[in-house]
Order: structure tokens, then sequence, then C-alpha cells
């Protein structure tokens, strides 16, 4: 039986991944070539912030989690006025902000269907 990754761990890895979205975000644009397809930034998103909750869910009880939604759901606004502020090749977007929010909903919805599943036993406090 594996042994079970202690919770500061998880945190530590969610707070690694922050500071290399934040600098990412923020960090100048280098490249203007058009996309693979429309609004596939959102899909970067939605990705990056599904990433963050499967990472950092196990790192919290089950009863913090809200709080946990909360606190990058702040972060994905701070990024977004922080593009706004601090950048001159950046914007802005309420909708990158709802897709960060969409990326956060499918990874709970994840975390609690391996829950239930079984296949995260012990995992999620």
């Amino acid at each position: 039986m594996p042994r079970r990754i202690r919770p500061w761990l998880w945190r530590a890895v969610l707070l690694l991944l922050l500071l290399v979205g934040w600098q990412i975000a923020l960090a100048p644009v280098t490249s203007h070539a058009p996309d693979w397809f429309e609004n596939a930034d959102k899909v970067r998103h939605a990705g990056a912030f599904f990433i963050f909750w499967c990472v950092g869910a196990p790192g919290f009880a089950r009863s913090r989690w809200l709080w946990l939604a909360g606190g990058l759901l702040g972060y994905g606004a701070a990024i977004e006025i922080g593009q706004g502020l601090l950048t001159t090749d950046r914007d802005a977007s309420f909708a990158d902000w709802i897709a960060d929010a969409l990326g956060l909903a499918l990874g709970h919805q994840v975390a609690n269907h391996m829950k239930t599943a079984g296949s995260l036993s012990g995992k999620f406090r």
C-alpha cells in the first residue's frame, strides 16, 4: 500500500504552481502568433485552474474546499487585474476569470467523483 502524500506537500506544490502561473501571466508576450483556435486562451485558463484544484484539494480537508475555491478565484482575479494594470501587452478579461472558475468547478467535480468512486480513498479528508 503506497504511503499517502502529506497535505503540506500538496500545499507546497500548489504554491509553487501559483508562483509559476503568476510569472507566466504577467510576463511580456513573446509571440503574437495566432492560437490554434478562437478562445484557446480560455481553454488554457480552465486547464490551469483545473490543475490548481487537483493539486490543491488533497492538501486541504474537504471542509476547507470552499476557502480553497475562494482563494483560487481571488488569485485569478488578481491575475486579471495585474494584466490590466501592470502590463502593456496584456488585457484584463472577465471571460478569462469565468474560464478560471469553470476549471475549478470541473476539478471539484472530478475530485468528488473520484472520492465517491473510492479511487482516491484516503487522499481527501
